[in-house]
């Protein structure tokens, strides 16, 4: 794997552009594009970080600002950009200045002996939450503070549709694949409701229905776009299935020897083919629901502390201190371990705010053949489970274990598989390097199923201070966004 040189960023903001082949950053007050093969900087734009005027009569300060040091102060004290974006077509970018109640658009293509485009939103007194780009790449979706309302702009037209009192800004709403409907979570009157909005006639509210939750958690729409899963909060234990018209289908709540409700859901994920949606909670259980099965649960596997000599796990241990070992500059391979094993686990702590427990994320392989699960009760440890083609009978088992130093806090699938297999990349706390997981080594099984025992890799980031914070794929797969607090490089596979 090769690494470019480091380069500031802040808050991480950093995107890859739809197509892959460029990369826009913020600092502070600053926009900037690179071309993602060689990080060149090809545009810059300093952004006025002065208020709206609503804004600033609403703090009681004069419209006149100062423009404060960015090396000194933060983003979020100074009112700098707190969100980035690219359009769809990658014309446009946008840059979100939530403190300062304005979001500045900007042409992304440089056209010689022509004024370039541009474009400023200016926010009322019902403030700026977070803004992003809507699927069509010509509006722009606002969220105002406290709940009040999301605020479509075209670009276009000029116009705007304002959607009164969303539940969230950050979560409870998605847009289906084509980009024409969207599915948003509202609340008035005490009581939830799921919107769907015609994105191509100006977010025309055509559909409004009651949904069954007394304080909805989130929602989640299919990758077909037919069905709605929401589920409350963690006040109890309950998901429900809808199309997207409203019309309830299922409600599932853990039963049986399953039935500790717990806190909730926590997280979701749906099958790509849309035929199972994979229900994690607040303990080491994953149900899996079927469409066939009318959204029942027709499996539930667990994210298991002790495997057994019989299970037949591939378990891959990272080496003890190969980081020093290498000097930051090593690639090394995952030690097999020998079963029966006990994975290192830890109770959670019920003062701990927010608590560790459960699953904390859950994630289908673009093609549905994995679903990895990564688990706060075991926190150094990564689960992937496989699933069975349509020509087997359905039984999803664990199939992979990897282990490390460290806890986990994030993992991402490639996202367009290799002729090889798949590929899964993750982080460590505290660590500077970056974990992968391929599932390679084919070989012809029982009944002419693919075996894949799959192959493991650390990867250390050539930098003397450098502690990964997220991990990004590029839309295209070529390569990746690895962060740090204040900086970040960019990962080929080579």
């Amino acid at each position: 794997m090769d690494f470019t040189d480091l380069y500031k960023h802040a808050s991480q903001l950093c995107a890859f552009s739809p197509s892959g082949s460029q990369i826009l950053t913020a600092t502070y007050d600053r926009l900037i594009i690179r071309l993602a093969s060689t990080l060149q900087i090809t545009r810059t734009w300093e952004i006025d970080p002065a208020p709206s005027a609503s804004t600033n009569i609403l703090k009681g300060k004069s419209s006149t600002t100062t423009r404060s040091n960015p090396t000194t102060v933060t983003a979020t004290k100074t009112g700098g950009i707190t969100g980035i974006g690219w359009s769809t077509d990658e014309e446009y970018v946008l840059a979100c200045l939530a403190g300062r109640g304005i979001v500045e658009v900007r042409s992304a293509k440089e056209v010689e002996d022509e004024e370039l485009w541009e474009a400023k939103i200016q926010a009322g007194i019902e403030g700026l939450v977070r803004s992003e780009w809507a699927p069509d790449g010509r509006s722009i979706l606002c969220w105002s503070e406290w709940g009040l309302r999301l605020t479509v702009h075209s670009l276009t037209t000029g116009q705007s549709t304002v959607i009164p009192q969303p539940t969230y800004p950050d979560r409870g709403y998605a847009f289906s694949r084509d980009g024409r409907w969207l599915a948003l979570a509202t609340r008035k009157g005490g009581k939830d409701f799921l919107n769907v909005h015609d994105a191509l006639e100006k977010y025309t509210l055509v559909r409004q229905s009651p949904l069954p939750t007394s304080s909805i958690g989130d929602l989640s729409l299919s990758p077909d776009g037919l069905y709605v899963a929401v589920w409350e909060s963690i006040l109890d234990y309950k998901l429900y299935i809808l199309t997207l018209d409203g019309r309830l289908q299922a409600t599932f709540t853990p039963s049986g020897p399953y039935a500790d409700a717990g806190l909730g859901v926590r997280c979701v994920s749906w099958h790509p083919n849309s035929g199972f949606l994979a229900v994690g909670g607040w303990d080491d259980k994953l149900h899996i629901l079927a469409k066939l099965a009318d959204w029942k649960s027709v499996a539930t596997v667990e994210m298991s502390v002790k495997l057994g000599a019989d299970s037949g796990v591939n378990v891959w241990r990272e080496p003890a201190s190969w980081l020093e070992a290498t000097m930051h500059r090593g690639f090394v391979q995952y030690s097999p371990a020998h079963l029966p094993l006990t994975l290192p686990s830890v109770r959670p702590d019920p003062a701990r705010v927010p608590l560790r427990s459960g699953a904390a994320q859950l994630e289908f392989s673009p093609c549905g053949r994995y679903l990895f699960g990564r688990s706060d009760a075991t926190p150094t440890a990564l689960h992937i489970f496989s699933f069975p083609p349509p020509t087997l009978p359905f039984f999803p088992q664990l199939h992979s274990v990897l282990m490390h130093e460290a806890r986990v806090f994030t993992a991402r699938w490639k996202p367009w598989p290799e002729a090889g297999g798949y590929r899964l990349a993750a982080g460590c706390e505290g660590k500077g390097a970056v974990y992968l997981w391929s599932d390679e080594n084919e070989w012809e099984g029982e009944e002419g199923e693919d075996v894949r025992q799959g192959m493991a890799d650390c990867c250390s980031v050539p930098a003397k201070k450098f502690e990964l914070k997220e991990i990004a794929w590029s839309p295209d797969g070529n390569g990746m966004l690895l962060f740090d607090k204040d900086t970040f490089c960019c990962a080929f596979e080579v």
